[in-house]
């Protein structure tokens, strides 16, 4: 393999490696989320927002 094979093998590898960093990250975002979901009451009169 020459040169700019390596190189686009390197990229490709990386790409994985930083979608699946992203995945893995989100995942855990989401966790959170769930886990520290706001009261209701803080959705009060949504018609409001609605009406602008």
């Amino acid at each position: 393999m020459d040169l700019g094979t390596w190189v686009g093998v390197d990229w490709g590898a990386g790409w994985v490696w930083l979608v699946l960093g992203w995945f893995e990250m989100a995942e855990s975002e989401v966790l959170v989320l769930k886990n520290t979901r706001p009261p209701k009451e803080r959705r009060v009169r949504p018609e409001i927002d609605l009406g602008g």
